[in-house]
């Protein structure tokens, strides 16, 4: 005579432990993916930080004599960074 086993309790750890790992993995690619999406914008945006900043030199070097000689023309004076040496020292507390 057969007696069929009857299983009752709660189910092998084994089984449980595969679910965990393929979520674990599920979750870490997902974190990869978020990442590698986020390091190419920087170099996308680097890229084109370099490119705005030399186009803003070449306009910039374009412009210079341009200005240069306006100021001259129009009949100021050359501009310098040291202050008179009649003019007196301004004091922020007047």
């Amino acid at each position: 005579m057969r007696i069929a086993k009857v299983i009752s309790g709660p189910r092998p750890r084994h089984q449980e432990g595969g679910f965990a790992t393929l979520i674990i993995i599920v979750i870490l690619s997902l974190l990869l993916i978020y990442l590698m999406g986020n390091v190419r914008t920087l170099h996308y945006l680097g890229r084109d930080l370099r490119m705005v900043e030399v186009q803003q030199q070449r306009r910039l070097q374009r412009q210079a004599p341009v200005l240069v000689t306006t100021f001259q023309t129009a009949g100021f004076a050359t501009a310098t960074n040291s202050p008179s040496t009649n003019a007196a020292p301004s004091s922020p507390l007047r």
